[in-house]
């Protein structure tokens, strides 16, 4: 199962920051978004991070929010044991 951002599948509240990510990340040609605690949210692209400028540093409960709100049951539940999950999910019919 996935989330689905082009079709209302998270709150407009993770949504939208993580729209604007993707969008740039697409924008790049870059391949992940990684958020992660005391830095800004990072792109992959052409296999470096590269901080996204316009994105304010994470906090740990802002990127618990984002996180939580586009994981299924099972990933949040792997997120929990291991503080760390990878996953995928459907945006604008491109991934």
């Amino acid at each position: 199962m996935s989330t689905d951002l082009s079709k209302g599948g998270a709150p407009e509240a993770v949504a939208g920051p993580i729209e604007a990510w993707l969008q740039e990340l697409w924008d790049r040609g870059g391949s992940d978004l990684l958020l992660s605690e005391g830095v800004k949210p990072m792109i992959r692209v052409d296999g470096g991070l590269v901080p996204i400028a316009a994105a304010d540093v994470l906090t740990a409960e802002r990127v618990e929010e984002l996180v939580t709100g586009l994981l299924p049951e099972d990933k949040r539940t792997e997120l929990a044991r291991h503080r760390e999950v990878d996953f995928s999910f459907g945006w604008h019919d491109v991934t």
